[in-house]
């Protein structure tokens, strides 16, 4: 009896091993394919870096990623009343916002594009924000296409849109379309980086989308070299055992 029990451990602790090596392979081959995805929008976005700019009309404003890191200028006018900051963002180890600033271009008065005009530091006072005065006349902006920074999981609360002084909006995630309603306006899925040699911008140091592929592959070895040790140590022991 007490070898029928024994054996039924076993079996019941081989199942699990099974299963939670099974979850753990899974788990490293989605990070091979992350790799994968992040190569190709390596390679797609050095391939669109290569290309003169263009007007961002000429694009269109789908947010694919075929257009990340294409260079384009706009002819429109800022919005200055309605800026944006993305709040947890952090630069050489300090805390700090990205300031996006809707862009309207001239040709397509119902859509806004948000400009990321770069960095700033966290200010003595979360209450209030004041950034230097923005004309809204007409300009030629110019940068290349991309996204916001990525977040995690959302956390309750993460979707909540501040109101602060002067029409500034402060936010966790840039989620376009709850943004656009609040903002009353229409705007493309993709934002655009402002060229650090423009003017009325912060500090900016853009990095290239999908360039991280490397920290995929060792999160994928690092799966697949746990669902081999878990069941090596079942192995082991299981013969033991049997000993």
């Amino acid at each position: 009896m007490r070898s029928l029990n024994s054996r039924g451990l076993l079996l019941v602790g081989g199942l699990l091993v099974m299963l939670t090596a099974a979850g753990f392979l899974r788990l490293g081959f989605w990070q091979l394919e992350r790799a994968r995805y992040k190569q190709a929008l390596y390679a797609q976005f050095l391939a669109n870096a290569a290309h003169e700019p263009v007007p961002l009309v000429m694009l269109p404003s789908s947010g694919s990623d075929r257009t990340l890191g294409r260079r384009v200028t706009a002819q429109g006018g800022y919005l200055p009343d309605r800026q944006v900051l993305l709040d947890n963002q952090s630069l050489g180890g300090r805390p700090g916002y990205l300031v996006f600033t809707p862009f309207r271009p001239a040709r397509e008065p119902h859509e806004a594009i948000l400009v990321n005009r770069g960095w700033i530091p966290l200010s003595a006072s979360r209450d209030s924000v004041s950034l230097p005065p923005l004309s809204g006349e007409e300009r030629i902006v110019r940068g290349e296409l991309g996204r916001p920074p990525a977040f995690g999981l959302r956390l309750r609360g993460s979707d909540r849109i501040e109101t602060l002084g002067g029409g500034i909006r402060r936010v966790q995630v840039i989620d376009y379309a709850a943004l656009g309603r609040a903002l009353g306006l229409s705007l493309q899925p993709r934002v655009l980086l402002l060229d650090p040699a423009m003017p009325e911008g912060f500090e900016r140091a853009w990095s290239a989308p999908g360039n991280d592929e490397a920290r995929h592959r060792s999160y994928a070895f690092q799966w697949f070299a746990m669902a081999v040790a878990l069941v090596a140590i079942y192995l082991i022991l299981y013969f033991r055992r049997r000993r």
